[in-house]
């Protein structure tokens, strides 16, 4: 069953309750559908985000850093219109 939201929380949690029973969730949430990636494709996935960042091949675009007690306001920043890059949380 298609599901049709932009909301990226039930997205999420879609696409895990999907994977804990072990199936795939068709979705849309962008131009066109798309699909949630089984624990073998995140595995995959993962070991080549560590090696491109480990080789240096990809760097993270670190937009703004907020002390941990303005949490609030890093959230506001990562989901405001426009948003490009990491924030980045510092104890």
């Amino acid at each position: 069953m298609p599901l049709t939201t932009r909301d990226p929380v039930q997205t999420r949690s879609s696409c895990a309750s999907a994977r804990l029973a072990s199936t795939r969730l068709m979705h849309t949430s962008g131009p066109g559908p798309t699909q949630c990636a089984s624990p073998t494709d995140l595995k995959s996935i993962h070991a080549g985000l560590s090696a491109a960042l480990s080789g240096g091949v990809a760097r993270p675009v670190v937009a703004r850093e907020f002390p941990l007690d303005l949490a609030r306001k890093a959230h506001e920043a990562v989901m405001a219109p426009g948003a490009l890059g990491k924030i980045v949380l510092i104890p």
